[in-house]
């Protein structure tokens, strides 16, 4: 841990998603595993309704999108509020998490370590700084809005 990771404020973390098959479903077991590894504040959300999701990304601070070479609900992340981190990657690398009006909009990561040390620098900015990030990025999401 360095001096910077240090002065943050206790997070949690909540898992959110669905099952697809059973792979998924077993995945989340051993995941759930991590009690046992001394990692605390987890919480497990799994086929929520859709209601809830909304909930917990307009109150959470980063939505982490893990998924290689995938978009999916990145956009809706990026307008409830929270600031997204996603694999630097395919179409999130090249029309998701791009500049609106010359302004940040996400945060891209290649590694664990890039994962660990981008959250890091989200959480050590200002909330003033933050903020900017989340309105550059939710006013980017209008250009995949329903009228467009």
């Amino acid at each position: 841990m360095n001096k910077e990771s240090e002065s943050l404020p206790p997070l949690k973390l909540v898992l959110i998603g669905g099952f697809c098959n059973q792979d998924d479903e077993l995945k989340v077991k051993q995941l759930r595993r991590l009690d046992d590894l001394g990692v605390q504040d987890v919480e497990f959300k799994i086929n929520i309704p859709f209601d809830e999701l909304k909930n917990y990304l307009s109150q959470g601070t980063i939505s982490l999108h893990t998924i290689w070479n995938q978009h999916f609900g990145i956009v809706e992340c990026m307008a409830t509020g929270t600031i997204v981190l996603i694999s630097d990657s395919g179409g999130p690398k090249l029309d998701i998490v791009v500049p609106h009006q010359g302004e940040k909009t996400g945060f891209l990561a290649e590694s664990e370590e890039d994962c660990a040390e981008t959250m890091t620098c989200i959480l050590s900015r200002s909330a003033e700084q933050r903020l900017q990030i989340r309105n550059s990025a939710h006013a980017s999401t209008s250009r995949s809005s329903d009228r467009v």
